[in-house]
């Protein structure tokens, strides 16, 4: 994508620009750039790239105006970094896929299938040549020199065959090499539980393993050499702990402890001066390790998901001064130590949003994510305005006729409900013994229900009137209230689905959720031909070996339709129908293998279509099924007509607009898309 935004000069019309850079075919709006997994700057300092689940954004500097957008094929980019001569770009996705773009020539010039590496969990490095790139196993501490423009892997290096770990999460693991490029190090398993590090240092020509440094009671997470590639400096995950090593010696210099800190993250400077970084609630501090001094403190909202602290090598070989960059829940900052009164920084409109619906206007659209409730205007495509509120988990929006909005949601244990047009709190409960997970408004706005995490449902108004709705178990998974808010169905991973009367907290029915029975399954299973054969074959596998036990199955996904004649759940490998009446199982829908969590189910206004979406399952997309509902004849009968291509990775909701003309879609990649639903609705009027 070329940078057309030359001639632009607010904010707003740069973000109204790049809102249909690179879209789906049929989407025509894109809120939001994607949740952050990595960043990096080029050499030259003036060009910041992200990597995003949607793709790899590039911003100029120091105007943070964005350039390109590359990689949004399949997108869920997650590793970054410059080689040191400014010339290449490694960008390495979910996909175990690195990929090598010439910066120039804006193309890719090979690809590179680390399998193994699990790319999310490892840093992408360059060496100071520019000719390798390393990248480590997670699971057992092998690390790959790969060739830069060929891809073909030419070294490999292990600290201790006999160590394989099950599974290591969360934070990438770090590689760095020396100045001179004669040394790599990496931390590498010290045992089989996972626990605890050893930063392992090998010499890059020979392969020669030079030193073991043991230590370390966590994982390491940040490593820097210093210039003179003498000493190696390494957070880890104990809790604001720094430790400096003699690589040579093979021990331990120095320790630096800054308890009120979660993590820190050193680097050396030009001039060897050891530097660091560190998170405390609510700030970011940056400071000089020898003498104790604060470079400076940034405040940021939510938390933090990405922050490296770089000393990165410039085109000629030398040092450049340390940069910070980091990326929280609402902004990206930019801060360069030789200029430490210049602070650039970009605001972030979305973060995995999970909730969307249209206002009754249908020229307003409200999203709900971890970080609050924004509202977007559609027609001029931006943001309107958005409310946070503090260590609270916003679930749930109900929308009045009128446009109010109301949100709920929760702060641990505790629920409140408040008006988002004014931000004032409408009330405060206390109920629920353990987390709450799940959240719906009634559609007259009142009652309200939630479930927690072990099977603790509640219907509540804002008079404080609370009942128990006894039956579950285990997590609840979904709520629904029907049309006119009298009953509410429930799913939970205990492996049912119940209904239940609002007024008098009864339970009504509980829906069929176990298979069908195999002699008929071949006229009650409809959808995806492959996917029935598959389904059959594993049921005759079933039933040959004698397992005839019903397994527990969990709707993750529910919604009635407007007339409140049908209600729709989604389970793994499933969209079920039921009638919404008797609570007889009218069908099962198999969609396609690319489909098989469709846990986003949404009606039209009129009642005619269905839209579902996926988590991710394969493919590049998790995509939309549209839909049409029949209820002319004795068995109510859903016929998909058209798939959008969707998103990178989980559809986590989706509304129509009023109209029908509009279906908004909301992902766990940190966007929200609008899609244009007029060509396959066309006799649908307004």
């Amino acid at each position: 994508m070329e940078n057309q935004l030359s001639q632009i000069q607010s904010a707003d019309e740069i973000n109204k620009a790049v809102r249909t850079w690179a879209l789906p075919e049929g989407a025509i709006i894109r809120f939001g750039r994607g949740c952050v997994r990595d960043l990096v700057l080029s050499p030259d300092r003036k060009t910041l790239v992200v990597a995003t689940y949607m793709g790899v954004w590039l911003y100029e500097l120091p105007t943070m105006t964005p350039i390109h957008l590359w990689e949004t094929e399949r997108g869920m980019s997650c590793r970054l970094n410059f080689s040191p001569n400014g010339k290449w770009l490694a960008i390495g996705n979910f996909d175990e896929i690195l990929k090598v773009w010439d910066i120039n020539q804006r193309k890719s010039i090979t690809s590179i299938e680390c399998e193994k590496v699990r790319l999310r969990l490892s840093r992408v490095v360059f060496s100071n040549d520019s000719q390798c790139i390393a990248t480590s196993e997670p699971l057992t501490g092998i690390v790959h020199l790969w060739h830069a423009e060929t891809g073909e892997q030419i070294a490999e290096f292990q600290a201790d065959p006999d160590i394989t770990v099950r599974w290591q999460g969360g934070v990438p693991r770090p590689l760095c090499f020396s100045d001179d490029g004669q040394l790599l190090a990496c931390p590498t398993p010290a045992d089989s539980e996972g626990t605890a590090d050893v930063i392992t240092v090998w010499h890059v020509e020979t392969g020669e393993q030079i030193a073991s440094l043991r230590g370390h009671t966590a994982r390491v997470y940040a490593l820097d050499f210093s210039p003179c590639a003498k000493y190696l400096a390494a957070g880890d995950l104990s809790g604001g702990t720094l430790r400096e090593w003699d690589v040579t010696a093979g021990t331990q210099m120095r320790e630096f402890s800054y308890p009120e800190y979660r993590r820190i993250t050193p680097t050396y400077s030009g001039s060897g001066s050891l530097l660091a970084a560190g998170v405390h609630q609510s700030t970011l501090t940056v400071w000089n390790v020898e003498n104790d001094e604060k470079l400076n403190i940034f405040e940021y909202h939510g938390s933090i998901h990405v922050l490296r602290l770089l000393t990165e090598k410039s085109p000629s070989g030398s040092r450049l001064e340390p940069a910070l960059i980091f990326a929280s829940e609402r902004e990206i900052k930019v801060w360069d130590t030789e200029n430490p009164r210049a602070v650039a920084s970009i605001s972030r409109e979305v973060h995995y949003p999970h909730f969307v619906a249209f206002l009754p206007d249908g020229q307003t659209l409200v999203s709900v994510d971890s970080a609050g409730t924004t509202c977007w205007n559609v027609a001029e495509k931006r943001r309107q305005r958005s409310i946070a509120r503090l260590n609270t988990e916003i679930r749930s929006v109900y929308i009045s006729s009128t446009g109010r909005i109301r949100a709920l949601g929760s702060i641990e244990n505790n629920l409140l409900v408040w008006d988002v047009d004014t931000d004032e709190t409408i009330a405060t409960f206390a109920g629920h013994q353990e987390f709450v997970r799940t959240f719906a408004f009634a559609p007259a706005g009142e009652p309200f229900a939630s479930g927690d995490t072990k099977g603790g449902l509640y219907i509540w108004d804002t008079r404080g009137k609370q009942m128990a709705l006894l039956g579950h178990t285990d997590l609840i998974r979904s709520l629904a209230f029907d049309p006119d808010g009298k009953r509410l169905v429930s799913g939970s991973t205990d492996g049912t689905a119940r209904i239940w009367d609002v007024v008098s907290g009864k339970e009504v029915a509980t829906l069929p959720l176990a298979p069908f029975d195999l002699t008929l399954e071949s006229e009650n299973y409809v959808g995806d031909a492959a996917q029935k054969q598959r389904k059959l074959r594993l049921q005759h596998e079933r039933h040959t070996r004698g397992d005839t036990a019903a397994r527990p199955i969990t709707m993750e996904a529910v919604a009635f339709s407007p007339c409140g004649s049908l209600i729709v759940g989604g389970m793994h490998r499933e969209i079920r129908v039921w009638d919404a009446t008797n609570y007889e199982l009218l069908m099962a829908i198999l969609p396609p293998y690319e489909c098989q969590q469709p846990f986003a189910l949404t009606f039209s206004s009129c009642g005619r279509y269905l839209a579902s979406g996926s988590s991710w399952y394969a493919g590049e997309k998790a995509p939309i099924e549209l839909w049409e509902v029949d209820t002319e004849g004795n068995i109510p009968t859903l016929e998909k007509f058209a798939t959008l291509p969707g998103h990178p990775t989980d559809i986590q909701d989706l509304a129509f607009s009023p109209d029908n003309t509009l279906l908004a879609s909301a992902s766990f990649d940190g966007t929200i898309l609008l899609w244009d639903l007029k060509p396959y609705l066309q006799n649908e009027s307004p």
